[in-house]
């Protein structure tokens, strides 16, 4: 894709996401991987500075094995989290004001401190995790239909809406393995998160990845580690969930 193709796309991206209307994946076929990433960032940076909000954290998605071989993935890809992203927990959202959501159960890591070099051990990138929270992601996408490529996914920032925390979890980061995540909900959900997705490693590899192209992580910053459930269509109606002792809650109407 040349240079004013990626200009127009990320203005065309840019304003469906702030008018809230979508676009028509053929138009934009020739976008390639490798520009992904960077059309993603530049929009970012525009939709900050237009809707004078900040970056908050990341988010990492993909990171199922179905996901990651429809795309012919060997690992997760990772999308950027704004500060106007962030719902209270039991919020009340209306349906009309979204155009194709989904629904994901997370965990989200809180950094308590600043990472500026991947030459830190597991055990140094986790220590860096000051809490552990619930989370719900709400994915949209600005593509019609939920259809795109790889790239295309990419660019519209990997389908991040908003996303709602709980509060702080009173599980250690290493003990997560010892309990069930979910141990209630409301809904007939499917937990997805297996050894090869879980959500420390995919939490090492977005911090790794992130470092190696020399982006920020900052104390403070949120990690949306990966749905830990199928994802869901979001519809109208009462969302519960009991993560690890915290509750998480969210009326669509």
């Amino acid at each position: 894709m040349s240079v004013d193709q990626l200009t127009e796309l990320q203005h065309r991206l840019l304003d469906a996401r702030i008018v809230r209307h979508v676009l028509d994946a053929n138009e934009f076929e020739s976008l390639e991987t490798d520009q992904a990433y960077l059309s993603q960032a530049q929009m970012i940076q525009h939709y900050c500075q237009e809707t004078d909000t900040t970056v908050s954290g990341w988010k990492v998605a993909l990171s199922g094995a179905p996901a990651q071989a429809k795309y012919a993935l060997q690992h997760p890809v990772y999308g950027h989290l704004c500060s106007d992203m962030q719902l209270e927990n039991e919020s009340c959202i209306a349906l009309a004001n979204l155009y194709q959501p989904k629904l994901e159960v997370e965990l989200a890591f809180i950094l308590k401190q600043t990472i500026t070099t991947a030459d830190l051990t597991d055990a140094e990138l986790l220590a860096k995790v000051g809490q552990i929270r619930p989370a719900i992601e709400i994915a949209d996408t600005r593509w019609q239909n939920w259809q795109f490529n790889l790239a295309q996914f990419l660019a519209d920032n990997a389908a991040a809406q908003f996303y709602i925390l709980g509060d702080e979890i009173e599980v250690a980061i290493a003990d997560l393995d010892n309990h069930p995540l979910i141990e209630h909900t409301n809904l007939d959900v499917t937990v997805t998160t297996q050894s090869e997705d879980h959500p420390i490693r995919n939490y090492l590899w977005l911090v790794r990845t992130l470092l190696q192209q020399a982006k920020s992580l900052n104390a403070g910053d949120v990690i949306l580690t990966g749905s830990i459930i199928r994802p869901m269509d979001l519809n109208i109606g009462q969302y519960d969930f009991s993560v690890l002792g915290q509750k998480l809650s969210l009326q669509v109407i």
